[in-house]
């Protein structure tokens, strides 16, 4: 009889999408509500941090924000340069814990999100008792040597590497939505805006904090592995999007991360300004181009190629 495989890293971490995603599709709209909610972060009462990005924090975390502070402002100062988006954002931060988060949101504690508005608020968790960690951490005797020795190599635990990924990078992803939506490249294309929020984000690692670019990599080439996948077309992403289920969303999430790391070693940031042209050009995709693949093989080569490839059928 055959044994079962054992959990990856990122397994435990998928099991949690599953559990989130079910969960926003079951209350319907709750999570679009709170990213267009009317209140104000300072409508909590909380101790803040003046800075760059103002940020609020729960009573006893002000480490904690400090931390997330000069990371987010790290990342922002990054995308606003006159040559990567030269945009600014009057962006602000919320690092709550478990009981303030339930005072300000519904959302499970522990996925980051955005409060939209004209000064966008990234929340982000104070503590590691939340729902991403947790699923991570319980799979911790479970994890392949392969993942182990990767980790090690680029200098981070098991715990420490699972703290950053679903503590700190995610949110940056986050950011990376608000940034290209200031940078006037907000495609109506679901793929290709969390394409572009992930190049955002991953030209920040590579460029100011290439440790993490490495620890992005090995994520996402894990997931790309992972069997659990029933769906694997653009089409089935751009109908269905979450509703793919979490694993499946993570294995879509992976693959649009690999093209990034492909064309960001080809093209850097340039890529960035040729699609805003691109879409600005061409405000909606042709009728025999519906995903964009044939524009964008026009000023960085390789879409079309990727999209069909062995096993991904992306097309």
């Amino acid at each position: 009889m055959n044994k079962p495989k054992p959990f990856s890293l990122y397994q435990g971490y998928i099991i949690c999408l599953i559990i989130i995603f079910l969960w926003i599709f079951t209350v319907g709209g709750l999570y679009a509500q709170d990213m267009e909610s009317p209140r104000k972060i300072s409508d909590l009462g909380l101790p803040f941090l003046n800075g760059e990005v103002k940020t609020y924090y729960s009573n006893n975390f002000p480490e904690r924000a400090a931390y997330l502070q000069e990371f987010i402002e790290e990342a922002s100062y990054y995308l606003r340069k006159p040559e990567i988006l030269g945009v600014k954002l009057d962006l602000g931060l919320a690092v709550l814990d478990r009981e303030d988060w339930e005072r300000w949101t519904r959302m499970p504690y522990g996925m980051a999100h955005i409060q939209l508005g004209e000064s966008p608020v990234a929340i982000m968790p104070a503590t590691k008792d939340n729902i991403l960690v947790n699923g991570a951490l319980e799979n911790k005797n479970q994890v392949s040597e392969e993942i182990i020795e990767r980790l090690e190599y680029i200098g981070f635990s098991y715990e420490d590497a699972t703290l950053v990924m679903f503590m700190d990078l995610l949110g940056v992803h986050e950011i990376g939505h608000i940034y290209s939506e200031a940078y006037e490249t907000w495609p109506t294309e679901k793929w290709l805006s969390e394409f572009i929020a992930t190049y955002l984000a991953y030209a920040f690692f590579r460029e100011s904090r290439p440790k993490l670019a490495q620890l992005w990599d090995t994520m996402m080439d894990s997931m790309v592995k992972m069997n659990e996948h029933s769906f694997t077309t653009l089409a089935d992403f751009e109908e269905l999007y979450v509703r793919v289920g979490g694993s499946n969303y993570g294995w879509y999430q992976a693959k649009f991360s690999q093209r990034v790391r492909e064309v960001y070693e080809k093209s850097g940031i340039l890529f960035m300004h040729t699609l805003k042209k691109s879409l600005a050009e061409n405000s909606e995709a042709e009728e025999g181009d519906p995903f964009r693949l044939k524009e964008l093989d026009s000023f960085s080569g390789g879409f079309q190629e990727w999209a069909t490839g062995p096993k991904g059928n992306l097309k």
